[in-house]
């Protein structure tokens, strides 16, 4: 077992580890631990062992095993109720971003419009210049241009349609960028709405 567990100087002083690499800090322990203790760090996981008291005059000494048992078990506790608010902030948070993320994709936005008429001025060229092989580009951008008619949201659109084998690395790119966003945005709908 190792711990480390700071009751500090007063409220956002406080700081906790237990069995972890991780450590939470800034928390206020000053209604839990006596005024008397500074700090507690002790490890048995090296040799030799690491115990040690700093009281908050500034004196040091060896845990006694009570001390180890009670803190041990306190900071066990501590570390836990950190690591559930930290996550649960972070859930929070995520669900946030993703809800921000899903506004774009739910309905035809003007900004996702964009990416659809990019990809139509991008492949302009295919239909409008003879030197180059037009096959499947009539198709392709009657496909793209029905997207909002056949689809309500761009999240929903379930069949995609590649730009034929000639477009250039632009077109490409811009249609995998468009498809891969729509695609997330039904993966963050559907986590959520299973």
């Amino acid at each position: 077992m190792k711990f480390f567990l700071m009751r500090g100087n007063g409220p956002g002083d406080g700081q906790v580890t237990f069995n972890s690499d991780d450590s939470y800090i800034d928390y206020d322990y000053s209604e839990i631990i006596d005024e008397k203790y500074w700090c507690f760090n002790y490890n048995d996981e090296v040799a030799p062992a690491i115990s040690d008291i700093e009281l908050s005059d500034g004196t040091h000494r060896a845990l006694t095993q009570d001390e180890i048992n009670t803190f041990g078990a306190l900071a066990e506790k501590l570390f836990t109720e950190a690591e559930t608010a930290v996550k649960e902030d972070e859930e929070k948070q995520q669900k946030l971003d993703d809800e921000a993320w899903l506004r774009d994709y739910t309905t035809w936005t003007v900004g996702i419009k964009k990416f659809r008429d990019e990809l139509l001025s991008l492949s302009d060229a295919y239909v409008l210049l003879s030197n180059l092989d037009d096959t499947g580009w009539e198709t392709w951008r009657q496909w793209v241009r029905d997207l909002p008619q056949q689809y309500d949201a761009p999240m929903k659109i379930d069949s995609w349609t590649e730009p034929p084998t000639n477009a250039n690395n632009l077109v490409a790119e811009v249609y995998t960028n468009f498809k891969v966003r729509c695609e997330t945005a039904k993966k963050i709908y559907d986590h959520y709405n299973p």
